[in-house]
């Protein structure tokens, strides 16, 4: 094993606090690099980690991670089972030595962004800080040193704050917080100042791991590409001169990695009467040319077209219609690119033939099969429903008849799945117009000059007869119009998309995103509306771009386009921006939710 091959936690890149005085009097920021307050953020000379709250090695895998069992199998869990009991007591009287007072577990760990090869097996202590850095340094050392000599040499150390893993929150900045009224030209006088190479969005939140918003300092949330090997300490300097000159000395500044995804791959549950009954807002979608990509149906709009006709509509997002570029067919790859850069109108015939969309996907069809055929074969194997009548009670012939009920509720659902897909009943309708990868001006900027953009990001899909629905929710509630005062109502209510709550955050935020020009893909700034979740999940979960965010009585605010994975930002469109952009790409004249 080379002597280091970690970057550490990989997440905090680099960090300035509010200004705080110290016991002499100086009044200074505390400045962390690399979750290091050395701000230099360097492994020690022997290769091990040593962050202000996670240290160790030889090797960490980055932050977020998972823990991933050890296999029985695996030649690391044999010596740890053969060694049993006296390699934890071992590691136990090393802590204790140093007066820490920790027990430890072994386990896989693998990051969830940058996921290694292989799950690192890892000697894991979780404590509370109170010793200093060094304490704990050495206990990584002295522990390497015993699993080395006891054949465990692949076995990694790891000594973390509980608050190394915590999940990091992001609130809105209060109405009294000095900066609410100054940020749109602190956030442009940051961005001018940026090389945006990296960069995924500039924001300004209260942010940190507390549930309670005013334990969170107001901070300027900078985030970049997980994949960012760059310095980020001299920018973040250069936005502490920028606060100086506002004077917002109370204001934090923070580089950190994360996703930011405006479609998933991830796996959605398939509900039943999604194939017996017609499309409504917030079902799952896929896609022809790429199966494995979700996305969600916003719902259906109305369109008025010159000579006064109306058609319907299914709306949901650009990026869950178009296929990645690894997933294009070569024949489709300069039809895709035009599609990109100049958006599709309608009546365009190749997305009628290429730019089919599912319903559910199929993908998501394929797991929830397996994920039925699996529990019906676990049920069937235990020894429950083959032990004899005579010897159960009647509280357990009960508990069987119910589990022989849902056996059955499974294979019937199991072959509905079989009959949907056989029959091609998933074919759910085609691509009949879409925004491309554009930018544009919209109302909701209140930007007199125009120079202020957002992203479009929309597609309208021909839904078939036999998916045609309503916008009823889930609820039993109409998708409805945005009001004049919907936004006003929005900032001190709680929003939704589909189930799941958040709030709104008045201080817009600069994201930074790709357009197609000339075929290339070129950076550009755009200001966009954000919302926050209230739970410890992302708002959007995050596999709902495609949703609307609406009111608790299923007023339509805007769609969603993108959301942040690991804080619980979500982007979105107002639905007036997005009729506006839908009336230039269609020619139509007006663009409403569909009624009844």
């Amino acid at each position: 094993m080379p002597v280091s091959t970690s970057r550490g936690s990989d997440r905090e890149l680099a960090y300035a606090s509010p200004v705080i005085k110290t016991d002499d009097g100086e009044e200074k920021r505390i400045r962390r690099c690399r979750g290091s307050s050395d701000d230099e953020g360097l492994p020690t000379w022997d290769g091990y980690i040593n962050e202000d709250l996670r240290v160790g090695g030889p090797r960490l895998c980055s932050l977020p991670a998972s823990f991933v069992e050890i296999r029985r199998d695996h030649l690391l869990s044999c010596g740890l089972n053969a060694h049993n009991r006296h390699v934890y007591d071992e590691i136990h009287r090393i802590l204790q030595s140093l007066n820490i007072n920790a027990c430890v577990n072994f386990n896989g760990r693998q990051s969830d962004w940058n996921p290694e090869p292989e799950p690192i097996i890892t000697a894991l202590i979780f404590v509370k800080r109170k010793q200093r850095r060094s304490v704990w340094l050495t206990a990584c050392r002295q522990i390497r040193e015993y699993l080395t000599a006891n054949g465990l040499e692949e076995v990694s150390v790891e000594i973390a704050d509980t608050h190394a893993v915590k999940r990091l929150r992001a609130f809105s900045v209060l109405p009294t917080d000095p900066i609410t009224h100054v940020w749109d030209d602190v956030r442009d006088r940051i961005v001018r100042s940026l090389d945006l190479t990296d960069v995924l969005m500039v924001g300004c939140y209260r942010h940190g791991i507390s549930k309670n918003v005013l334990e969170n300092d107001p901070t300027i949330l900078i985030l970049v590409n997980t994949r960012s090997t760059r310095d980020w300490r001299g920018p973040r300097d250069k936005i502490v001169e920028i606060l100086a000159e506002y004077d917002l000395s109370m204001v934090a500044v923070e580089f950190s990695k994360d996703v930011i995804r405006r479609a998933t791959f991830a796996p959605r549950d398939v509900e039943r009467r999604t194939l017996h009954n017609p499309a409504r807002p917030d079902d799952n979608l896929g896609m022809q040319l790429e199966p494995t990509r979700s996305a969600t149906f916003g719902g259906y709009v109305e369109l008025m077209s010159s000579d006064n006709v109306r058609f319907n509509f299914g709306l949901t997002c650009f990026h869950c219609v178009m296929p990645t570029e690894e997933s294009t067919p070569p024949s489709l790859s300069q039809k895709c690119n035009n599609w990109k850069e100049h958006g599709i109108r309608l009546d365009d015939q190749e997305a009628e033939r290429y730019l089919k969309i599912h319903r559910p996907g199929l993908a998501d069809m394929d797991n929830k099969a397996e994920e039925l055929h699996d529990d019906t074969r676990r049920m069937k194997s235990g020894r429950f429903l083959n032990m004899p009548l005579a010897k159960m009670s009647r509280a357990m012939k009960d508990s069987r008849s119910s589990m022989e009920r849902e056996i059955d509720e499974n294979e019937a659902f199991l072959d509905e799945i079989r009959k949907y897909k056989a029959s091609g009943s998933y074919q759910m309708g085609h691509v009949a117009a879409a925004s491309g990868l554009r930018t544009s001006q919209a109302p909701s900027t209140h930007d007199p000059q125009g120079q202020v953009r957002m992203n479009m990001d929309w597609a309208l899909i021909q839904v078939d007869e036999r998916h045609q629905g309503t916008n009823e929710t889930e609820r039993g509630l109409w998708l409805t119009n945005p009001w004049l005062d919907t936004f006003e109502r929005m900032v001190s209510g709680t929003i939704y998309v589909g189930k799941y709550k958040g709030t709104y955050h008045a201080l817009r935020t600069s994201f930074i995103t790709d357009v197609v020009v000339d075929g290339r893909p070129v950076k550009v700034e755009t200001i966009e509306h954000t919302t926050l979740t209230n739970y410890d999940r992302s708002f959007t979960n995050p596999m709902n771009p495609g949703g609307f965010v609406r009111t608790f009585d299923s007023i339509a605010i805007g769609m969603v386009f993108a959301c942040c994975e690991g804080r619980g930002i979500t982007f979105f469109t107002p639905f007036d921006d997005l009729a506006k952009d839908i009336m230039f790409m269609t020619g139509a004249k007006e663009v409403r939710m569909a009624d009844e």
